[in-house]
């Protein structure tokens, strides 16, 4: 055990982050916050430019994974006793086909959240859904949520004093991207 262990600014941007995900939820009377706060947890980074860069990447395998989650329910809600059999086949093929699309779009730091997203969708549904379309944008909005809410807060709450104020305000700059490659 290290009893020696001093919490850091990222441990207190990961706790507001969170915080700001349940006031989110309750404010808005969103069903559950924990895909919002999972999505943030993971998307902090220890600084601006690498969260940037990490919620972009979660921003867009949130879109595919959920895009391709609304495909499968709206399919599998045709087929008789999907939850019960069909449900070992077409989700990990669901999967395989991700994490194929991620790397041909040569979005490979997409690929977790992609199937994560896709996850909570197609293995996390019932047969109660009754819209679809419904179901999936809430899984993404939830997801978007704490990805956003975590950009913001590592930009603007005690931002890294490593970082410069142009890698701040152009953090989509090609000679950072190759900097910020490396820390994933």
């Amino acid at each position: 055990m290290n009893w020696s262990y001093k919490p850091g600014l990222r441990a207190v941007k990961t706790t507001i982050v969170v915080f700001l995900c349940l006031l989110i939820q309750i404010i808005f009377k969103r069903e559950n916050a924990f895909y919002a706060t999972i999505a943030a947890v993971v998307c902090l980074q220890s600084t601006y430019v690498e969260t940037f860069k990490s919620g972009k990447n979660r921003l867009v395998g949130t879109v595919i994974g959920g895009f391709f989650g609304y495909i499968v329910i709206e399919f599998c809600m045709m087929i008789p006793y999907y939850h019960e059999y069909w449900i070992m086949l077409i989700v990990p093929a669901g999967i395989f086909l991700l994490i194929y699309i991620c790397n041909v779009l040569d979005r490979k730091a997409s690929v977790a959240i992609c199937c994560i997203v896709f996850l909570s969708i197609t293995a996390n549904s019932s047969r109660d859904i009754t819209n679809a379309l419904t179901y999936v944008i809430d899984r993404v909005l939830d997801t978007s949520i704490g990805i956003i809410l975590a950009m913001v807060v590592n930009r603007f709450i005690a931002p890294h004093k490593k970082e410069t104020k142009k890698e701040i305000l152009n953090p989509t700059n090609p000679e950072l991207t190759d900097k910020v490659d490396n820390v994933q």
